[in-house]
């Protein structure tokens, strides 16, 4: 009875999660090229390096945290019928570019890697081929800012909401004094890679 609760939670998320996906999500032109080909412009000493701090993020570790013994038992306890590592339900959160229905990534992307860049700035093709010809072709017509989304709270609790098995409604605390399971300026400084070149304040 439980498991089918279960289930019917995660189809009704996943069709809320698709009416709200941001633009970049539904851009069939964009496709997925991999943290990879990121880090050839990302990850400059004088940029902040970017890719190497993503590197040392608990996001890199992903994956690799659906096989610590606290994950089996969220698993267990959940009635999954496969291993987290292995379970879809877990995988749409926990990898960049997992698909449900082919329970698969594109050829680019390592489900290894955890969650890369593409999770939080959407499919980054023409955000690299915009790049490429600024570049080269010194075509300053391109705004390559436009070509990438800049996540805000809507872009995180698409995964760090209360369909997650290990939500804590209690996690962080607000200047006020109150209580919430998610504060996007907190969780923010969590995984924060900033180019010091270019402001970026993270507010909900």
């Amino acid at each position: 009875m439980y498991r089918y609760a279960l289930r019917a939670c995660i189809a009704a998320y996943s069709v809320i999660t698709l009416i709200s996906l941001p633009v970049f999500g539904q851009d069939e032109k964009r496709e997925f090229i991999g943290n990879r080909q990121c880090k050839l412009c990302h990850n400059k000493a004088a940029e902040g390096a970017q890719w190497t701090v993503w590197t040392k993020t608990k996001h890199r570790q992903a994956f690799k945290v659906l096989s610590s013994e606290k994950a089996l038992e969220v698993g267990k306890n959940l009635g999954l019928e496969k291993p987290p590592s292995e379970s879809a339900s877990c995988l749409k959160c926990h990898v960049t570019g997992y698909d449900e229905k082919t329970q698969a990534v594109p050829a680019q992307m390592k489900m290894q890697e955890g969650i890369q860049c593409e999770s939080c700035h959407g499919p980054a093709s023409a955000h690299m081929e915009g790049g490429k010809a600024l570049r080269m072709k010194k075509d300053t017509t391109i705004d390559i800012a436009n070509t990438i989304h800049r996540p805000d709270v809507k872009t995180c609790v698409k995964c760090h909401n209360a369909e997650n098995p290990t939500w804590d409604p209690k996690r962080y605390t607000l200047e006020n004094g109150e209580t919430t399971g998610f504060d996007f300026s907190q969780a923010y400084q969590k995984i924060k890679h900033t180019n010091p070149k270019k402001a970026f304040v993270a507010k909900n």
